[in-house]
């Protein structure tokens, strides 16, 4: 049986992050994320760009016909989809432009792409000014991947996120 995406009106995301995301994302960015879902719908709904590196072929096809159905033609021709993980997920991140968007959320699986390789493959990639965002960050699996940003201008947020009845 196949699964299917709950569209909602945003990511799966801490509502504060969400709301900082808002203030960045908008008609002309460009997006790039390592994990697609929720976030890829709400960053199209944004008027962005976004290019998706997804590891499952099942999921990669329910964000695309949501993306058109739910959006429309429009939204969906701004939207890439990479079916990839692993090695082939991080040589596509390395092959895109560099300081080419505007925003890079790594929320990867790790048992599909390690987060710390996702976080190296895809700031060189961030613009000057742009933001990389790093999902569940306070997991000790990602902790590596958190010194790779550096303490300067990080923002940590911590709460509630839509169908989540735990902090996270």
């Amino acid at each position: 049986r196949q699964r299917q995406m709950c569209i909602r009106d945003s990511p799966f995301l801490v509502y504060e992050a969400i709301e900082h995301l808002g203030t960045l994302v908008g008609e002309g960015s460009r997006v790039v994320e390592l994990g697609g879902g929720n976030s890829t719908l709400w960053f199209l709904k944004q008027g962005a760009e976004v290019v998706t590196l997804e590891h499952s072929p099942e999921w990669a096809e329910q964000i695309t016909s949501s993306a058109r159905e739910a959006l429309g033609d429009e939204a969906a021709s701004r939207l890439t989809v990479h079916v990839a993980e692993g090695d082939e997920a991080l040589d596509i991140a390395r092959s895109l432009e560099s300081a080419s968007f505007d925003l890079a959320l790594v929320d990867c699986m790790n048992a599909f792409t390690w987060r710390k390789a996702g976080v190296e493959a895809l700031l060189p990639k961030v613009r000057s000014g742009g933001t990389m965002c790093l999902d569940n960050s306070d997991h000790p699996n990602n902790w590596s991947a958190v010194d790779l940003l550096g303490a300067s201008d990080r923002l940590r947020f911590t709460g509630f996120a839509p169908m989540c009845p735990v902090v996270t």
